[in-house]
Order: C-alpha cells, then structure tokens, then sequence
C-alpha cells in the first residue's frame, strides 16, 4: 500500500520536474506561453498546466513542445539519472 503511495508522490515530482525544464527552455528563447502555444499547437492553459506539473503530457504533446523550442524531447529529461541494470552508481 505504501509503495503505491511514494510511487504516485514520484511521478508527481517527475511532472513538476519536467514542466521546470519546458519553463526554463521557453523562458530561454524569451517566448510567453502564448508563443509556445501558437508554434506547438497547443492550448496556453494547457501549457501552463504542464509547465506546473499539473497535467500529464503525452509524448505527442512533448513532441510537439520539443519541436517548437527547437530541443530534442530528451532534454526535457536531463534531471532523470537512469542506472542500467537497476544498479544504483
């Protein structure tokens, strides 16, 4: 029960964690959530919502994001730190 429970507050971290990296990135290129909107195709409030972490992004959305910042999607994960093996360095 408890691992469900840390497991929910981790994936909340990761959104909150991915949507700083999209800020940061948009911020970077001087664009308001508008701009990013308008070049990704998405909503502004739905932007916003990912930029806080709280909407859940599909890989299309983040695509589609990447794209319109001129990043590869896996920038946006660079926090991650990924143990092959699931060895713990």
């Amino acid at each position: 029960m408890f691992s469900g429970f840390f497991f929910c507050a981790y994936i909340r971290q990761i959104h909150s964690q991915l949507g700083n990296r999209i800020r940061i990135f948009r911020k970077q290129k001087k664009y308001t959530i508008e701009d990013l909107a308008d070049l990704s195709d998405l909503h502004p409030t739905f932007l916003g919502q990912v930029e806080r972490g709280e909407a859940n992004a599909s890989v299309t959305t983040l695509s589609k994001i990447a794209k319109a910042l001129n990043k590869n999607i896996f920038n946006f994960f660079s926090f991650l730190r990924i143990y092959p093996f699931g060895k713990r360095a």
